[in-house]
């Protein structure tokens, strides 16, 4: 379903499936530990944080603005996981807070991951307190009060679970350093992409022909 959902993200302008799988179409978000407000200023100096630092056996909490790709890095590392677990030992799940806008009395994490791995509730705390399962949060509210709650009880049950929660980022959250009662976690931020990203991705892209490439790429870029 996961992978289903992802692919839909990708179609072209009339509405039409590309024919290009999510996966193939994919480019890595620019991540940074400084917010772009911060940067901006000293942008060239700012390194990127490689993707692949998200599978490490952490917490990180990354913010970025409105249609910059949080939920696709969630399915990108989601996929990427389960095709490669065998090298990465990590266990996927996939949870949308927006779900539970109305109220999160419904959220239950164990049961929703014996539900994922289709085993009985006992078999999924076993497999919860055994393997390493990377927790991926979407839609994360931090006001949500509720949410911290259950969040902090299940990661503070389940020790060998991490998290890659994403949530949108506003000038308060670019500057503090809120614990959330959660394990420590690692802030970055999503930033605008540039010239190398958007040449990666219009190669990619299917309806896009070769002598047109450098001036989609000016114009994006403007």
């Amino acid at each position: 379903e996961t992978i289903e959902n992802a692919n839909e993200i990708f179609v072209d302008a009339k509405g039409q499936n590309t024919g290009k799988s999510f996966y193939e179409l994919f480019v890595d978000p620019v991540l940074k530990r400084q917010p772009q407000v911060e940067a901006t200023s000293q942008l060239s100096s700012v390194p990127k944080v490689e993707v692949k630092r998200l599978y490490d056996f952490n917490n990180f909490i990354i913010y970025g603005k409105d249609k910059t790709g949080k939920t696709s890095l969630l399915y990108k590392l989601m996929i990427e996981m389960l095709n490669s677990f065998t090298q990465l030992g990590e266990i996927p799940f996939y949870i949308d807070l927006n779900e539970y806008k109305v109220s999160f009395k419904g959220l239950d994490i164990e049961k929703l991951f014996s539900r994922y791995i289709e085993h009985s509730s006992q078999g999924a705390k076993n497999i919860l307190n055994t393997y390493n399962v990377k927790i991926l949060i979407d839609n994360f509210d931090p006001n949500k009060t509720e949410i911290l709650q259950i969040l902090s009880t299940f990661f503070s049950t389940y020790k060998r679970c991490r998290y890659v929660i994403v949530a949108d980022q506003t000038l308060a959250q670019s500057y503090e350093k809120v614990d959330f009662g959660l394990n420590r976690y690692q802030k970055l931020f999503i930033h605008d992409i540039s010239r190398s990203e958007i040449r990666q991705l219009t190669k990619k892209w299917p309806n896009i022909p070769d002598t047109k490439q450098d001036e989609f790429i000016d114009k994006i870029n403007g």
